[in-house]
């Protein structure tokens, strides 16, 4: 399996859920649509996430997969845009 390192900015559509558990906020956010390249891509699984805090901004990590293929995908709480930030292949 092959990781390839991004940092490109990407349209996500996400779900907000107002009644997530506070504890864990990333519970609120879930992408389940993004593109990039050109090319729409229908996340069917989210198979990890984590937050980090860079400088003064909260960033949420998701690692997604649309069935054939695995991204990461992040957050930034603070400027609010979205960032591919891998991708991984066989």
């Amino acid at each position: 399996m092959t990781h390839q390192r991004l940092s490109e900015n990407v349209k996500v559509y996400a779900i907000y859920n107002e009644t997530g558990d506070p504890k864990f906020p990333h519970d609120k956010l879930r992408p389940f649509m993004f593109i990039w390249r050109n090319r729409e891509y229908r996340v069917q699984n989210i198979t990890y996430v984590w937050r980090e805090t860079q400088g003064q901004a909260e960033v949420y990590h998701f690692t997604v997969s649309d069935g054939a293929n695995v991204f990461e995908l992040a957050y930034n709480a603070k400027a609010l845009d979205w960032t591919i930030t891998g991708t991984y292949a066989e």
